[in-house]
């Protein structure tokens, strides 16, 4: 009788290590980033504004080569009738101002990067909330993206993504991922 108690005293232990350790099992899920950034109005609405601004820069860029061009036409024009002084200057001209346009060109394409950086940070930020919202609340130790070439196969019962664009799309300042 004193064995068997202490029988059932034993598998009452392992019953309750079993159950306190499938409560402990990890649970996780993935989401699409790139489906993500490409569907949600915040993303769509920072590229928007992202476009409006570079084509002011391809604009400028534009002109500035066309400058460039219509001197180098009018010194290739008129090279045979200009005097040696006059070629070398017009080449050293011409010089200068292909070194002006490539630099104002890398400085168009650092205003470019910034800029990007500045308006898609605050879109990442808000998709970073409701994941880490979800994550919290569904109590997952690990999302991850399937974006990234690290998942092979995966149960699409454990995707997130519709879940996180029907937060964003529902709370459009992202607000939402504070509510838990």
């Amino acid at each position: 009788m004193r064995a068997l108690r202490y029988v059932m005293a034993v598998l009452g232990v392992f019953a309750a290590t079993a159950a306190a350790s499938a409560q402990q099992v990890p649970r996780i899920a993935y989401i699409n980033s790139d489906k993500i950034i490409s569907e949600s109005k915040q993303a769509q609405a920072a590229q928007q504004a992202f476009e409006t601004e570079v084509a002011r820069y391809r604009t400028e860029v534009n002109q500035l080569g066309e400058a460039l061009q219509r001197m180098i036409t009018e010194y290739d024009a008129q090279k045979s009738t200009m005097t040696p002084t006059a070629r070398t200057q017009k080449e050293n001209d011409i010089r200068l101002r292909q070194t002006e346009y490539e630099t104002r060109l890398r400085e168009l394409e650092n205003q470019a990067t910034q800029r990007r950086a500045a308006l898609v940070e605050p879109v990442m930020e808000q998709i970073n909330q409701v994941i880490d919202a979800i994550r919290r609340e569904g109590n997952y130790a690990l999302i991850l993206d399937a974006s990234s070439t690290a998942i092979i196969a995966a149960d699409p019962a454990l995707d997130l993504t519709e879940e996180v664009l029907r937060r964003l799309s529902a709370n459009g300042d992202g607000n939402d991922a504070d509510a838990s």
